[in-house]
């Protein structure tokens, strides 16, 4: 009982993929993430943008071999892009928008993780998985004032006047998870590490786990 509610302890302050020990186990996990696109991959369709950006947490629980094991997983986070303008590229500035950002999301998914020691307590921690995501709120555009042929960042905005969510198609999509991770275990059953990949948007992430079972 002692050991069930460390695990759920942990989860509530965030943590990461977590692996056990030879023989079959039972696991929880999570990873704090920080996610979002570089600025090459918006720059080719937008003259002007924000930042993308998120952040959340991967939470899951892990049953298997210690060389490989199955994963239910969860994930809830939000946008951290920045209200500011957007333009399509090639367009006038007068077709500019301000754009905010009070979205959510959260997703569930079924993966598939390896451990391969190293050394030193060490280990390698490939995981991929597949799942749905649903997102909340709205996205909020607001139109640029007439008459701006300067800088979009100098043009001003109409506040509340023209203010309006945008449509979204499709709220519930397809989440891909792949991740990796370089773990150190410690004190037996913990394990903390530092983890790369991607929930739809790559990511990077600090990890802890705890072994229920082993």
């Amino acid at each position: 009982m002692s050991r069930l509610v460390t695990a759920f302890l942990i989860l509530a302050v965030g943590i990461a993929p977590a692996s056990a020990r030879a023989g079959d186990y039972a696991a929880l996990g999570g990873t704090y993430v920080f996610a979002g696109l570089p600025d090459f991959a918006l720059s080719g369709t937008f003259a002007d943008h924000q930042p993308v950006m998120a952040h959340g947490l991967l939470m899951h629980y892990s049953g298997g071999s210690a060389k490989s094991h199955w994963s239910l997983g969860i994930v809830g986070g939000s946008m951290l892009t920045p209200p500011g303008y957007w333009r399509a590229a090639g367009a006038e500035p007068e077709t500019a928008v301000y754009a905010e950002f009070p979205v959510g999301f959260a997703g569930a998914w079924v993966g598939y993780a390896w451990q391969l020691p190293i050394k030193w307590g060490l280990e390698f921690s490939p995981a991929l998985g597949l799942g749905l995501s649903g997102v909340f709120g709205n996205v909020y555009a607001t139109e640029v004032l007439p008459g701006c042929t300067g800088k979009v960042t100098e043009c001003g905005h109409w506040s509340e006047v023209t203010r309006e969510p945008v449509d979204f198609s499709y709220r519930i999509m397809p989440l891909v998870l792949l991740s990796a991770s370089l773990g150190w275990r410690f004190l037996d059953d913990w394990r903390i590490g530092l983890d790369v990949g991607a929930v739809n948007l790559p990511y990077v992430g600090l990890s802890l786990g705890y072994a229920l079972d082993r």
